[in-house]
């Protein structure tokens, strides 16, 4: 008789259960480094997060202004950094942009190696190959997965 009582109140707390379950958010990737945010703008308007696992960067344009986000990646020694590549978020919306080694070439980083990630907002009307950036504050990560 007392597990007819137990089932009874334990089948539509499961039932209820299974009905929230498919409601909670997927991520597709747990970001191990950032929120990283740009300096050069109040408040900070370009955001970068990093995935180690597939190499991604993650730069997002928080706000909707006459501004882009773009994020530079580098390596090597503090005092000589070496542009590895960088990229633009020209949504403006806030929406965000990835690089990720999926893409090939130099954004497939380097095991083992350490990098540094610098992310700032550029006003929007010049072309892309303009260096305008005027945050110098570089976030690092170890390449380690």
């Amino acid at each position: 008789m007392k597990i007819k009582s137990v089932l009874k109140r334990a089948l539509p707390l499961a039932a209820l259960g299974l009905l929230l379950l498919p409601s909670a958010p997927a991520s597709a990737a747990t970001y191990e480094h950032g929120p990283w945010y740009s300096a050069d703008s109040a408040p900070h308007e370009g955001t970068v997060y990093v995935h180690e696992n597939g190499d991604i960067v993650k730069l997002c344009d928080t706000k909707s202004d006459a501004y882009h986000a773009k994020a530079y990646v580098y390596t090597g020694p503090t005092d000589n950094l070496q542009q590895v590549y960088w990229f633009t978020n020209w949504y403006n919306d806030g929406k965000c942009s990835y690089a990720k080694a999926s893409n090939g070439g130099d954004e497939n980083l380097q095991e083992g190696k350490k990098y540094y990630v610098q992310i700032c907002r550029e006003e929007n009307g010049g072309t892309q190959f303009e260096d305008k950036c005027t945050s110098y504050t570089h976030y690092w990560f170890l390449n380690d997965n």
